[in-house]
């Protein structure tokens, strides 16, 4: 988790500051690709309550939009 983003202002704030480089230093530590970040997001955490797709709610969320991102990079 990279961050939270407000509900309100749809800003992301960063909860856990990597002091040492983080999940993308470790990457290149281990020659892995790093895909991206997922912030802590309550549009997925609804999802998950309501047991419905993150992409199903029509309630804008960044987070799904970097999620995205990721999987494309996956599929490529």
């Amino acid at each position: 988790m990279s961050g939270f983003v407000c509900p309100s202002c749809k800003t992301e704030t960063q909860i856990f500051v990597p002091t040492s480089g983080g999940v993308q230093k470790m990457c290149t530590e281990f020659g892995v690709k790093h895909l991206g970040r997922i912030p802590l997001d309550q549009v997925l955490v609804k999802a998950g309550e309501e047991g419905v797709p993150w992409g199903a709610l029509t309630e804008q969320s960044v987070g799904l939009d970097m999620f995205m991102d990721i999987v494309a990079k996956i599929l490529e």
